[in-house]
């Protein structure tokens, strides 16, 4: 673990940098930073290394070269981004337009990672629903990248991991693997979530680095996600079927 006292410095700076990015579940606020390009944001995964007000990190030819590629999912599964562009905090990969991005992906210049998107739709009279197994993989996506940034880069911990969702008040959640009960089956029994906005939070000393560490760490954001409306089992993964136990994406395209 590590030095209280440092931990508690690099505490405040993750404060602080999270509030100049907007990242809060106090305001709601989404106009902040690389959000201000995103359209119909309703999620935000943010990962810091323990100095984010470091801005060492240089965008040469060799840093486009490896950013431009498309990595595979770390998952079975498809991601795909429309773009790559430079802005002055970050390196971003996008899907959408060049005025508005309907996600992204950005690795900033002190070494973190963030995404943008948008789990959550509306139904019928204006219910919300958010998807658990969609919000789960790319939480998976984000800490890959991250975990492959640390590497390259030499980057030093401990880590900051928050993960928001927005406009969760009254807000059902869905979307899991197969063989959980949906809203329109019977036996539902996911109650509404109470909070306007929802962070969950983690620290680490080292980021994880083998494929399964970083899954598990993956698998824990989406079990604190069931957590907030009230679910014990982790519906994120399949009940039945060959795959039961798994994580499945069933063709969703990330």
């Amino acid at each position: 673990m590590a030095d209280l006292t440092e931990l508690d410095r690099a505490r405040e700076r993750w404060r602080l940098t999270r509030r100049r990015m907007g990242q809060s579940p106090d305001t709601g606020e989404r106009s902040l930073g690389l959000a201000r390009r995103a359209e119909d944001l309703s999620a935000r995964l943010l990962i810091l290394p323990g100095d984010p007000f470091s801005t060492n990190l240089s965008f040469d030819d060799e840093f486009w070269e490896w950013w431009a590629e498309h990595p595979p999912a770390p998952f079975r599964g498809h991601v795909h981004w429309t773009n790559t562009e430079p802005t002055l905090e970050a390196a971003v990969r996008y899907k959408g337009g060049l005025e508005k991005w309907t996600r992204y992906l950005a690795l900033h210049r002190n070494g973190g990672v963030e995404i943008g998107f948008d789990p959550a739709w509306l139904h019928g009279e204006g219910t919300r629903f958010f998807g658990l197994v969609h919000t789960v993989g790319l939480v998976w996506i984000g800490a890959s990248m991250q975990a492959e940034s640390a590497a390259r880069f030499d980057l030093a911990g401990p880590w900051e991991l928050t993960l928001i969702l927005y406009d969760t008040k009254n807000a059902y959640l869905v979307g899991f693997g197969q063989g959980w009960a949906e809203p329109d089956q019977l036996g539902y029994d996911v109650r509404a979530q109470q909070e306007l906005h929802i962070m969950i939070r983690r620290e680490m000393d080292c980021f994880p680095e083998s494929e399964n560490d970083i899954r598990d760490l993956a698998f824990d954001i989406g079990g604190r996600i069931g957590n907030a409306w009230g679910v014990t089992q982790r519906r994120f993964l399949d009940r039945v079927g060959d795959t039961e136990g798994q994580f499945n994406p069933r063709g969703r395209n990330f």
